[in-house]
């Protein structure tokens, strides 16, 4: 038998005594004789043993106790005619306390507790991570919740933030892009310092590839979730936070220029934006500005969201927005969002996007050539760390003002 390290203490389980001695939700849900669904806003149940990614986890001993006590105190812990729980008619050792009108205190509503199965049965098994919207969305399209802000959105959003805090979801799992953290980098010493910088290199590997890649995000909120994708092939993220200002453009544009006169490498543009009014003016802004002010070659194409790609997956809508500048233009379309598309969905336009641009004979050919560079750069490090890099600054320093001095 494997030792398995458990809130912090290493415990041989005995298979020969319990044959399930820890249980997930769906099994102890089993054990009360509930629905999975009604298990979260139980009164009395037992803290969970470990809280995984995955969702929490009991003893099935504590499980079974706690049926058992509910059983001999005469509780009745769901009651399906009438679809409410009985969870504050008594202690679990408390037997004849009164009744209260209404829902319990620390109990929560049928709709929250559906909006949490929902998420920790279905969405957290099939996505490494979303964000709000994209839950929210996700919600409308199984009927969950409505396709409104104040009676869908809020509920969703202060169900996931409970959630998190009370450890029944990861918090890695919802995306936020909006928020930064600026702040002077620093390191614990100068060997640390060297080991980050070595680490840190990263050859240029589209330079040969004759192509520069660019991938154009409306939202901040999604920057999480499409990184995953640009990281890893190195592709630069233009999170523009809707309209892009001329600013971002022109520089965007210089970039575009100085490849292009350096090794003739073109861009391409890959935009990802609302289907609205808003949406398709600020892509018609890039498709417009960018090969103007570089004065070279640029090519733009529309990734998302598309009238194609609405109907072939049936992506929620939402009415357009009636006070943007060009609503009339926009008509009575509908509009569609960016995170009414999943996730894996969303990463894969952008995967396939920039796969085609890749000669993969010669991508390895960069990559083992970084590999040797990057070994030659520890080599030198080590160098460095053993003569002391301290002092060979110290001693450059003098050696400058030395010269100052003549």
């Amino acid at each position: 038998m494997t030792p398995e390290q458990v809130r912090g203490r290493s415990v041989e389980l005995d298979l020969d005594l319990d044959p399930e001695p820890l249980v997930g939700a769906s099994e102890a849900a089993e054990i009360l004789g509930i629905p999975r669904s009604k298990l979260w806003g139980l009164d009395g149940l037992p803290e969970p043993f470990q809280r995984l990614k995955m969702g929490p986890v009991w003893l099935a001993e504590d499980v079974r106790d706690f049926a058992r006590c509910a059983e001999e105190a005469g509780r009745l812990l769901w009651r399906p005619s009438g679809q409410r729980f009985d969870v504050a008619s008594a202690e679990i050792e408390g037997v004849g306390t009164p009744r209260r009108r209404g829902r319990p205190k620390g109990s929560i509503s049928l709709k929250n507790r559906e909006i949490r199965t929902v998420v920790l049965d279905e969405l957290v098994g099939e996505y490494d991570k979303m964000t709000v919207r994209q839950v929210f969305y996700a919600l409308t399209v199984r009927g969950v919740v409505p396709k409104d802000e104040a009676a869908g959105y809020r509920p969703v959003q202060q169900q996931l933030a409970t959630m998190r805090r009370e450890g029944l979801l990861s918090w890695d799992f919802i995306a936020d892009g909006t928020r930064l953290r600026r702040m002077v980098q620093q390191w614990a010493d100068k060997d640390a310092f060297i080991l980050d910088v070595q680490s840190a290199y990263r050859r240029d590997l589209w330079r040969t590839q004759g192509v520069r890649i660019e991938i154009w995000l409306e939202k901040d909120a999604l920057a999480e979730v499409v990184v995953d994708v640009t990281a890893p092939w190195r592709v630069p993220l233009m999170v523009s936070r809707g309209q892009s200002s001329v600013t971002f453009l022109h520089s965007a544009a210089m970039a575009a220029k100085d490849a292009y006169e350096q090794d003739g490498s073109q861009t391409w543009i890959y935009a990802l934006y609302d289907h609205d009014a808003g949406g398709a003016r600020a892509a018609r802004a890039i498709s417009r500005d960018l090969p103007e002010f570089a004065g070279v070659p640029v090519h733009f194409e529309r990734l998302a969201v598309t009238p194609a790609q609405i109907a072939a997956w049936s992506l929620p809508t939402r009415p357009s927005k009636a006070k943007d500048p060009e609503a009339r233009r926009w008509g009575n379309k509908p509009a569609v969002e960016l995170d009414a598309i999943p996730p894996d969905r969303l990463r894969e336009l952008v995967e396939n996007a920039v796969e085609s641009h890749v000669d993969p004979r010669q991508w390895e050919i960069e990559r083992r050539i970084e590999a040797e560079e990057r070994a030659g750069l520890r080599n030198l490090s080590t160098h460095l760390s053993y003569l002391g890099i301290a002092g060979v600054l110290d001693d450059s320093d003098e050696a400058s003002e030395d010269d100052d001095d003549d």
